[in-house]
């Protein structure tokens, strides 16, 4: 199965809602004084997939009178995406290798701290732990039941 492609879906939204914007920008609109009902200069709408999108007008400024029809602004487009997790099985065989870390630095913080108070780093606190548990919590969400015989892991260390 073909991986869902986010990033270009976003994209494609993006494109698509400064092109409607543009289309639907008119002289009215810049020359309105005030009249934030009929032409709002802020927009906000939210995907099914809780996507929220708002395009607000800034800065309008009329250039060469009312009667030349010319106008700047600046337009703000702020998009936030809800966290979101999309698991579809695969039947390609996919293969993902770690490369972990192994060198001392790994058993600093994670500011770069290699002792605390004269004393080695908690164990707890190590970048080695914080690595090792964020692999295997990975390597458990991808090898589900759905893709055990389409998916192999290996581990690297340097």
């Amino acid at each position: 199965m073909k991986r869902f492609n986010w990033k270009k879906i976003l994209s494609l939204v993006l494109v698509l809602t400064l092109v409607v914007g543009t289309l639907t920008w008119n002289k009215k609109a810049a020359s309105a004084e005030g009249d934030s009902t009929a032409h709002p200069t802020k927009v906000e709408t939210e995907t099914k997939d809780h996507i929220k999108i708002t395009k607000e007008l800034k800065n309008l400024q009329v250039l060469g009178g009312d009667d030349a029809g010319f106008a700047e602004a600046q337009i703000e487009l702020t998009v936030n995406g809800a966290d979101a997790t999309i698991s579809q099985p695969t039947t390609a065989k996919t293969a993902i290798v770690f490369v972990m870390d192994l060198s001392n630095s790994m058993s600093y913080d994670k500011d770069g701290n290699e002792q605390r108070d004269g004393k080695a780093i908690p164990a707890a606190e190590q970048r080695i732990t914080v690595a090792k548990a964020a692999a295997i919590s990975f390597a458990e969400g991808v090898l589900t039941e759905e893709n055990k015989n389409a998916v192999s892991i290996g581990i690297a260390s340097f």
